[in-house]
């Protein structure tokens, strides 16, 4: 067996942790002698850009490609990255790359950098994430139009290393032939994951359904997803799909939401093992209302196990608590929804139900003391509830307490990015390290302090609490 250098071993060990706080501390706790060049500017690049995400992956920032000195470092941290994330394709033209450098074009938005992007980094794109609109509000961004249209296909299709490809289609009604296409192009690609979420409810036809499948059933795709669609037969579609997976060797799972009218939709999930489809129905807030909530209100086709909704609103969440699909939920998770305090008071008449949640997400939300003081109490009526993640919300210190003290019996609660600051840290701290009770496995407080001073205290303390129970600051 080949001696491996200890510089080396150590960069191999470093390349298997995947938590930024637990690779820094690992890193940091090595004498500089014995890091690998490419560790040494992993260290110094996150000294020099403290709020900026290094690990466990690299997307430069405008400021940081206009930055010499630091361009430089980031040469040196290049042989850590098998892909990085580019999302200002201008500036990032000349970025020095590595022959083995993978690149990964995330958030665009103007057609003209997509353009730029195949050009320039043909061989290297694997992953490919944008947005596609015919208007957008802001002035700086071009509109979409046909050709801009043709030019992605094109470059789908020519693209040799292709595996992702992330789009979100915001038109009202695609030309004739438009659509077609697309689906054309991204069956001739290299994808083997694709996520189409279409704004607008758009109908597909025979030939693209025919197009898909053997798409499927020949290439090399694993994973589909494909919001708001419609066909001329709904209720069809599961089991045409489902059978798709008995002629692909490598095909994982699909997951589509269809429209069947105005006022219902159905979520499917088909894997290898099941088929799981939910039909929702859209319900006037009041009898005066004239527009329709986004809520999935009901569901005559099968339970609810898992329900998943980003950056829409629910304006009508207490009209959940009259469904008998809710007590087999166990994973919930609502990131950006604009619940507020009135919302969590809301769910907290439906979560008692849940007697067999073990996952919470409520992310982005809006909630304040008075709302995690609600979900402090709430909570402990579900038994099976083992992780709750409460990130980026307006928790402060009492809250914050109120919530470690009443779900003691959690594997992991994370209140990452709420103003607890280091007062209310350092309370929380101090009931942890109290044995005699049990208490959360792992809590993760990370950016809730902003002084850096109070930080590392923090973080000191940290470090000396009992056995098995981890505070992440």
């Amino acid at each position: 067996m080949p001696c491996i250098a200890e510089p080396a071993l150590i960069e191999l060990i470093a390349l298997s942790i995947s938590c930024p706080t637990a690779l820094f501390e690992f890193l940091n706790a090595w004498p500089k002698d014995y890091l690998t060049e490419p560790l040494k500017h992993l260290v110094l690049i996150s000294q020099k850009m403290p709020k900026h995400r290094v690990w466990p992956t690299f997307r430069p920032q405008r400021h940081t490609l206009r930055d010499a000195s630091i361009m430089n470092i980031v040469r040196g941290i290049l042989p850590l990255y098998p892909s990085i994330e580019i999302e200002h394709v201008h500036e990032s033209l000349y970025m020095p790359l590595l022959p083995t450098t993978n690149v990964h074009i995330m958030g665009l938005v103007d057609p003209r950098q997509i353009v730029m992007a195949s050009k320039q980094w043909q061989n290297r794109i694997t992953k490919l994430m944008l947005s596609v609109q015919k208007q957008y509000k802001q002035p700086q961004y071009s509109p979409w139009n046909d050709n801009d249209i043709r030019n992605l296909c094109n470059a789908i299709t020519l693209l040799p290393k292709l595996q992702e490809l992330h789009l979100s289609i915001k038109y009202e009604a695609m030309i004739d032939g438009m659509l077609m296409t697309l689906v054309s192009a991204i069956t001739n690609s290299t994808i083997t994951n694709l996520n189409i979420h279409f704004i607008y409810p758009t109908s597909w036809d025979e030939q693209m359904l025919m197009k898909l499948l053997e798409w499927l059933s020949h290439g090399s795709v694993e994973n589909i997803v494909l919001n708001n669609l419609a066909f001329s037969n709904n209720s069809a579609i599961p089991s045409i799909l489902s059978k798709a997976f008995k002629t692909s060797s490598t095909l994982k799972s699909i997951a589509l939401t269809l429209w069947n009218n105005p006022t219902s939709f159905t979520k499917v999930q088909i894997t290898r093992d099941e088929i799981v489809h939910n039909t929702f129905y859209k319900k006037p807030l009041s009898t005066d209302a004239t527009n329709d909530a986004l809520l999935p209100m009901e569901s005559n086709e099968s339970t609810i196990y898992h329900l998943e909704m980003r950056n829409e609103l629910i304006p009508d969440i207490l009209s959940m608590s009259n469904t008998e699909l809710i007590p087999s939920m166990y994973k919930l998770i609502l990131h950006g929804n604009g619940l507020q305090d009135e919302g969590i008071i809301a769910l907290s008449r439906i979560l008692p139900k849940c007697k067999y949640l073990r996952r919470l997400e409520l992310v982005d939300q809006g909630i304040t003391d008075v709302g995690a003081k609600v979900l402090a109490t709430i909570l402990k009526q579900c038994p099976a509830l083992e992780k709750v993640i409460l990130d980026r919300n307006n928790i402060e210190s009492d809250g914050a307490l109120a919530l470690c003290k009443n779900l003691s019996s959690l594997r992991h609660l994370s209140l990452s990015g709420n103003p607890v600051a280091a007062r209310g840290v350092k309370k929380i701290l101090l009931l942890m390290a109290m044995s005699n009770i049990p208490f959360t496995t792992t809590v993760d407080l990370s950016h809730c302090i902003p002084s850096k001073y109070d930080q590392t205290m923090c973080h000191a303390s940290s470090l000396q609490l009992p056995p098995f129970r981890r505070c992440i600051v």
